[in-house]
């Protein structure tokens, strides 16, 4: 994100972070809730966000909760060199908000774990830093634990600084093993295999240490024992953006926006042998070939294309990618100009398709316009239909109902008046065929920022072990 993009109301961010960014909307605070010794806990989960402020800056996080009943919440904010921070709070059903990290951890680089019970709860955050000559903020799904392995697909470092930033939510230490990918080389280096991620803990990796002056390099992270969650965060010059790591797939999908500047994509295929892909683009105008994988991707060798300029509708554009053979994983990226050739920066990343995704957004990515994208990549029709969760509670607006959304085609839906300066969480159900999606930002006061927050498939949900109040633990 651009230096300009940085005189941003840094001073109102602040003023919200050093106030714990107290309960921005409408949370109510922790309730007694304490279950019977032979009565099974609520369905629950957790969430992890290596990345969620850096030092001396501030960031957010914002939960929207879709279920029937409230979310008890507890989150574990993790500062690096100090004991952690616990804050406990519920979350009614229907409800969205926004939390700041609490001024004790304001001077440490953190990360956070977010466990709770009941309901059905997503959740991103929104960092703003200054690193390696860029200054703004970037937003991003926190991820969930259980991969054995996740690949971060958009790191660089030619001119870029690539930070790995994992994070252990388990209670017992995690040992990893680190790979780079890059120009068709698997780079292992001695130093990353066998890592110690400690339990409750982070571990931050600079790429460029072991990989120099490429413009794509691709990092996996591969559990020997116990789970990680991690991010990459990409600092440079007109570029501050934070990407979650995810599992490679056989079947998915990845959307950007070209309305307001380039949109590239990044590829790689993670295994012994070549991807044996189907890559189409999908927009406005159906679909077509993605030619710099159409003939395959050989293994280790990130790719990183631009959409050519006019070749589509201006408007959402979608890679969609099924291999037979080593599975894939994708990211986009792409501008934002704004009045006096401001330059932005949004990032997604790709997803299997899905009959429900869930997002979530919230301040200070404040939106002056709000939109969300989908592609539907299957050869079929769907019909797709969106509730909205705010503060002021759920809705289900009569313009993103029954929305007829066609065979390899992407479309933009605007959330305009749905959301205010506040959260907003975004349910995306699809009849017919499963989709991918995106919520992308655009902030104009008090100065031009763009972001993109991706809708995850909505997982299943199941008891989980926790102790007698859930807000103190729900495994991970």
């Amino acid at each position: 994100m651009k230096e300009s993009v940085r005189r941003w109301g840094l001073a109102a961010f602040v003023v919200l972070s050093v106030t714990g960014a107290g309960l921005a909307d409408r949370f109510a605070p922790a309730s007694p809730w304490l279950p019977g010794a032979d009565r099974p806990a609520e369905p629950g989960g957790a969430w992890a966000c290596p990345f969620l402020k850096a030092a001396g800056s501030p960031g957010w996080l914002h939960f929207a909760n879709f279920g029937r009943v409230a979310s008890h919440v507890r989150v574990t904010y993790l500062p690096d060199r100090k004991a952690p921070f616990v804050q406990a709070f519920d979350i009614g059903p229907g409800r969205a908000g926004t939390v700041g990290a609490p001024a004790a951890i304001r001077s440490s680089a953190a990360g956070a774990i977010v466990e709770y019970a009941g309901g059905d709860l997503v959740v991103s955050r929104t960092a703003f830093l200054t690193a390696n000559g860029g200054t703004g903020g970037a937003a991003g799904p926190c991820g969930r634990p259980g991969a054995q392995a996740v690949v971060a697909s958009q790191g660089a470092t030619l001119g870029v600084e690539t930070d790995l930033i994992l994070l252990n939510p388990g209670t017992s230490d995690a040992v990893v093993d680190v790979s780079l990918l890059f120009d068709g080389q698997e780079l292992e280096p001695e130093s990353l295999r066998g890592r110690v991620v400690p339990a409750r803990g982070r571990l931050v990796i600079r790429e460029g240490d072991f990989a120099f002056d490429e413009r794509a390099v691709a990092a996996v992270v591969q559990a020997r024992s116990g789970r990680v969650v991690a991010d990459v965060l990409l600092a440079a010059r007109g570029l501050i953006e934070l990407v979650p790591a995810v599992g490679a797939a056989s079947e998915t999908v990845a959307i950007g926006n070209t309305a307001g500047g380039p949109l590239s994509f990044s590829a790689v295929a993670v295994g012994d042998a070549d991807a044996v892909t189907d890559s189409r683009t999908l927009s406005g105008a159906g679909q077509g070939v993605f030619e710099p994988i159409a003939g395959g991707l050989p293994p280790n060798t990130p790719r990183l294309a631009e959409i050519p300029k006019g070749s589509f509708p201006t408007g959402p554009v979608a890679v969609a990618v099924t291999s037979s053979t080593s599975p894939v994983a994708l990211g986009a990226r792409w501008q934002m100009i704004g009045r006096g050739g401001i330059v932005e920066q949004a990032a997604t990343v790709a997803v299997p398709p899905a009959a429900r995704a869930l997002a979530v957004i919230g301040p200070p990515a404040v939106a002056s316009e709000l939109r969300l994208l989908v592609a539907n990549p299957a050869e079929r029709d769907a019909t797709i239909s969106v509730t909205v969760v705010t503060d002021a509670g759920s809705s289900t607006p009569s313009a993103l109902q029954g929305v007829s959304l066609g065979a390899g085609e992407a479309i933009q839906l605007s959330l305009a008046g749905v959301g205010g300066t506040g959260t907003v969480g975004v349910l995306v159900t699809s009849v017919g065929a499963r989709v991918a999606a995106a919520v992308q930002a655009i902030a104009l006061q008090p100065s031009f920022g763009a972001y993109a927050v991706t809708a995850f498939p909505d997982l299943p949900r199941s008891p989980v072990a926790v102790d007698p109040d859930p807000r103190a633990g729900v495994a991970a």
